[in-house]
């Protein structure tokens, strides 16, 4: 009876030090995460502020292709946006510490596979109806191919802008 009054004693410990340790890992990526997501954020308000075009939400992807060990090897965006949003927006991403991103994708232990980020800017304008400028025919499109094949899916980002005018 002393024994498996032991075992399961042991047995709790050692669950609960997993258990432990599993949520420290998780605490770690949403740190890391939520580092990322501020980061992404901060360009994002650097475009929706450095641009004429604040009259318009949009929303698009951001695609990470990665190589066989994990390395960023490629960051494109769907070709929903028009000519000149796709241009501002991937001169503000450009910005982008990588890597944080870089940080977050080699936690969570992720290769060979494209990454898939939501973004979407939302403009709320004061006593007027919302416009949306948004080809969902392109949305899942990348350099006029349609993406197929597996993706990891993040959370999508987003940033919501108040005008008053």
């Amino acid at each position: 009876m002393r024994k498996i009054s032991r075992l399961i004693k042991f047995t709790f410990c050692i669950a609960f030090a997993l258990f432990g340790y599993v949520n420290s890992q998780a605490q770690n990526h949403s740190e890391e995460l939520e580092t990322l997501r501020k980061a992404i954020l901060g360009n994002l308000v650097q475009f929706a502020q450095n641009t004429e075009r604040n009259n318009y939400s949009i929303i698009t992807l951001m695609k990470v292709e990665l190589n066989k060990r994990g390395a960023i090897s490629n960051i494109t965006y769907s070709d929903n946006l028009d000519a000149s949003d796709k241009i501002a927006f991937q001169s503000e991403m450009e910005k982008l510490d990588k890597k944080l991103l870089q940080n977050f994708l080699n936690k969570k232990k992720i290769r060979s596979i494209e990454v898939l980020i939501p973004i979407v800017v939302y403009v709320l304008k004061k006593d007027k109806s919302e416009v949306y400028r948004i080809n969902f025919q392109d949305f899942g499109k990348f350099n006029n191919t349609s993406f197929t094949g597996k993706a990891y899916w993040m959370e999508p980002i987003i940033l919501e802008v108040v005008i008053d005018h």
